[in-house]
């Protein structure tokens, strides 16, 4: 068994070798070859230098072997046939080393393509996501905007309602007060209206009573010499006349209870006034002034309604009496 050691050291372009041959007997020692360039299995990241080692075995098969007793008598080694081994196998190893290197670099080639293919993949998975996830923003803050819009309307349209409703409101209070204020100045004027008629009824019945009294007296003198059973004059009281009652008035007073029958009044209109309230507190009623007022207007216009029958009475008793002294003359 013979051992071959051989050295690559540098480049391609430097080559140096050394071949040891050693005849072993008995037990078979293999070839160790270094190439520059190592096989892609035997590929080690450490080994970073100028040279590298490749180890080849060789067995009997590979190189000739000759009987031990021709190897103790053959003749020295020739060398162009050593030389011409040696670039054989120099060329066997540089087609190996390239052929490694070329499917090595195809398979790295290969690697970086569908790494770079699965980057790209990745890279637009991502784009098409990032897009996605914009578009899904986009659709939600328009569909914020949208309902932001739809109720922003009605909310307008019930904030312009109460605020028409506010001054509508503010408009009848004006108007209220407006109607109010007028209605006070209206009292006011019909009140003294009242206080005026009141006066003048009183002074006309006054007047109506001096004349009736005066063609009484006429009439009582001219009829002295008259029939005994003359009737005697009829007594009038000088009393103010009524102030005829509101439709109002008269409607809220027709279901009421009757108005008691007030003393004898005297003096001016509020003169009379306080004396029926006085009147009517001693009786355990109280009421206000324009109450007391409007029970003295009926009280008048009841005396009134009296007195009016009983001048009918005279006028009806004065042409029974004149009939008479036609008919006993």
């Amino acid at each position: 068994m013979y051992s071959i050691q051989i050295s690559f050291s540098g480049r391609e372009s430097f080559f140096s070798w050394t071949c040891h041959i050693s005849r072993v007997d008995q037990v078979e020692q293999p070839y160790f070859v270094q190439s520059p360039i190592s096989p892609p299995a035997a590929f080690s990241p450490q080994e970073s230098s100028s040279s590298s080692h490749v180890s080849m075995h060789f067995d009997s098969e590979d190189l000739p072997t000759r009987a031990p007793e021709a190897a103790h008598t053959s003749a020295p080694v020739d060398s162009h046939v050593s030389s011409a081994a040696l670039e054989d196998l120099r060329s066997y190893f540089s087609k190996r080393i390239d052929e490694s290197t070329t499917e090595l670099r195809s398979k790295v080639n290969e690697v970086e393509f569908n790494v770079r293919g699965d980057l790209v993949k990745q890279q637009a998975w991502l784009r098409q996501m990032f897009h996605s996830a914009c578009d899904i923003l986009e659709r939600q803050s328009t569909q914020l905007t949208d309902l932001k819009k739809g109720l922003l309307a009605p909310v307008s349209t019930i904030f312009k309602d109460l605020l028409d409703l506010k001054s509508n409101d503010r408009a009848h209070a004006a108007k209220l007060n407006a109607l109010d204020s007028q209605v006070a100045a209206l009292r006011n004027d019909q009140l003294e209206f009242q206080n005026r008629i009141s006066a003048d009824l009183l002074s006309l019945s006054t007047q109506f009573a001096d004349i009736v009294e005066f063609i009484r007296g006429g009439d009582a003198k001219k009829g002295e010499s008259g029939s005994s059973s003359r009737p005697p004059p009829v007594r009038v009281e000088r009393r103010p006349l009524p102030i005829p009652q509101s439709p109002r008035d008269a409607a809220g007073t027709s279901g009421a209870a009757r108005i008691p029958a007030f003393p004898r009044t005297t003096g001016t209109l509020e003169e009379r006034i306080e004396q029926a309230r006085r009147h009517l507190l001693q009786s355990g009623l109280v009421i206000s002034v324009e109450e007391a007022a409007e029970r003295i207007r009926q009280a008048d216009i009841q005396e009134s309604d009296r007195f009016q029958r009983e001048r009918e009475r005279a006028r009806r008793e004065k042409r029974s009496s004149s009939s008479r002294r036609r008919r006993g003359s």
